[in-house]
């Protein structure tokens, strides 16, 4: 007889399960995609560590579309925290040839996503485009998910950040390079609306804005933007408008003004604001 090992996925309060983030596409599925000429060649390591990086090379074989390094990919891991990725392709002699980039702040098991969004994009020279424009795919390259286990080194263990529990500042808020955002923050997961000891303090009702907002009304997962830096954000309670003169913005001098630049996501935090400073004159 076989020896066989049943393993039951308890991702406990503060992880994803494999397959628990929705779907990374909105869109029907074209049945003409390259993806199955994709195989993953190697990994970096089978022994992923926190803030080293993790590589997982994939080639294209079979087609020349692929095979030239015109294929676009959407990349992403999720666990106890979401972690996007990073593609480079070999553009010398190896030209089927991706990289796929990693870097895992928070230890734990992760599920690693490699989708094919376009297989064979067109040169940027060709925009406008006159003619039809390529269709998204969305396939899981072959080979995917992958499930890595991320250790932390002891010494990292033992660190203690200089600037822990500081305010985050302006050099906090502003990216430098299109991959800065990387490199500062995660969203980090603090708790599941299905995990046990769970208690609501956020609704009153089975479906409400505010718990939709807080995402217990959508993925029934609590996650928080924190930075590798350790730096807090206010909290809500110093918007409160019983702390009256020691409340945030309530000594500044001058009238302050915000303005938002960004999609229609904005428009949450923009409501939010609003509720915060309800009341104050000088905003």
């Amino acid at each position: 007889s076989t020896n066989r090992t049943i393993v039951f996925a308890s991702p406990g309060l503060d992880n994803i399960a494999p397959g628990e983030l929705p779907g990374y596409t909105g869109w029907g599925r074209p049945e003409k995609t390259l993806a199955r000429f994709f195989t993953v060649h190697s990994v970096s390591t089978d022994s992923p560590q926190v803030d080293q990086e993790f590589v997982v090379t994939v080639k294209c074989q079979g087609h020349e579309d692929c095979d030239k390094g015109s294929s676009w990919f959407y990349l992403r891991a999720y666990g106890p925290a979401v972690v996007p990725g990073t593609m480079t392709h070999h553009s010398v002699n190896q030209n089927g040839w991706y990289d796929m980039t990693f870097v895992f702040r928070d230890p734990g098991m992760y599920t690693v996503e490699v989708v094919l969004t376009f297989s064979n994009t067109p040169p940027i020279s060709s925009f406008p485009i006159q003619t039809e424009q390529p269709a998204y795919e969305g396939f899981l390259l072959p080979g995917f998910p992958l499930l890595v286990s991320v250790q932390q080194p002891q010494r990292r263990q033992e660190q203690v950040r200089k600037d822990a529990h500081r305010l985050c500042t302006f050099d906090d808020f502003t990216e430098t390079s299109p991959t800065s955002a990387m490199n500062k923050a995660r969203w980090k997961v603090t708790g599941r609306s299905n995990g046990p000891g769970y208690d609501s303090q956020t609704i009153d009702s089975p479906v409400s804005t505010r718990g939709y907002i807080s995402n217990v009304n959508s993925l029934g997962i609590r996650m928080e933007y924190q930075y590798l830096s350790n730096c807090k954000l206010l909290p809500e309670e110093a918007f409160h408008k019983s702390l009256k003169d020691q409340r945030v913005f309530a000594r500044c001098p001058r009238k302050i003004q915000i303005i938002y630049i960004g999609d229609s996501v904005l428009r949450v935090q923009k409501d939010k604001m609003r509720e915060f400073v309800n009341q104050m004159e000088n905003v």
